[in-house]
C-alpha cells in the first residue's frame, strides 16, 4: 500500500498495488474494457453513491499489463484498530468498544445490502479516524459475492479471521463450509474489546 497526496485536490489517497499473477477471480466493471481483479469490481460495488461513511471509498482503478492499481479514499490522520486498542493498552472502556461494534456492523450491514460479503474482518482491516473516532472497514481481497447458502472457500488470511470451522478440526476438507452469518457474527466478537471482570487482556503485540 502506498500513499500520495492528490495536491490539485488537497487529499490524501492510498493506492494499492495488485499483482495480476496472484489474481484468482476475475470480474467486469462498468467502463472497463477488461476484466478487473474481482476484488476492485466488488469495492466498487460498495463504494457507489449512496456510499458509506464506515467504507473506505474506492476512487479510481487502472489495470496495467502486470497489474491493477485501486485508488483508495485515506482518512488523516487514521490508524488500524488494532494500533489504536494497543495506544488504550490493550482494550477499550464499554461506551466507545459498544459505538465501535455498532459502527462495523453498520458497515458490514451497507456490504451486504450491496450483495458483498467482506470475509476478512479483523482489526488490521479497520481504520480510526484518530480525532473523530470513526471507523471504515478496508481491505476486500477476500471479499466475495452474497448468496443464499454455504460459502465452501476458506476465508481469512490470519488465524483469529478465518471461518470458526477451520481452527483446529481434524479434517480440514469438511472445515471449510460454513455459512455468512455464523462466521460474520464469530468474527465481530474479538471486536468488543472491554475487560470482563479482569481476565481479559487484550490483543497481543504483533509478530
Amino acid at each position: 500500500m502506498h500513499i500520495l497526496s492528490k495536491t490539485q485536490f488537497q487529499i490524501q489517497v492510498a493506492v494499492k498495488y495488485i499483482d495480476r499473477t496472484s489474481v484468482a477471480n476475475w470480474a467486469t466493471m462498468p467502463q472497463q474494457r477488461e476484466p478487473v481483479p474481482l476484488e476492485a469490481a466488488l469495492h466498487q460495488q460498495v463504494s457507489a453513491a449512496p456510499s458509506c461513511p464506515g467504507v473506505v471509498g474506492l476512487l479510481d482503478s487502472f489495470t496495467e499489463p502486470e497489474s491493477c492499481l485501486l485508488v483508495l479514499e485515506r482518512p488523516v490522520p487514521c490508524m488500524d484498530l488494532y494500533d489504536f486498542v494497543m495506544q488504550k493498552g490493550g482494550h477499550l472502556d464499554e461506551p466507545m468498544a459498544k459505538d465501535f461494534l455498532r459502527q462495523v456492523v453498520q458497515a458490514l450491514q451497507h456490504c451486504h445490502t450491496r450483495g458483498v460479503v467482506h470475509r476478512d474482518l479483523k482489526m488490521e482491516n479497520i481504520l480510526v479516524e484518530s480525532i473523530s473516532h470513526r471507523l471504515k472497514l478496508i481491505d476486500f481481497g477476500l471479499a466475495s459475492r452474497l448468496r443464499d447458502g454455504f460459502y465452501r472457500d476458506q476465508a481469512g488470511k490470519t488465524y483469529i479471521s478465518m471461518s470458526p470451522e477451520g481452527h483446529g478440526l481434524p479434517n480440514p476438507e469438511l472445515s471449510l463450509a460454513y455459512t455468512l452469518a455464523h462466521t460474520e457474527s464469530f468474527l465481530l466478537r474479538p471486536l468488543l474489546l472491554i475487560e470482563p471482570l479482569g481476565s481479559h487482556q487484550g490483543p497481543q503485540p504483533r509478530k
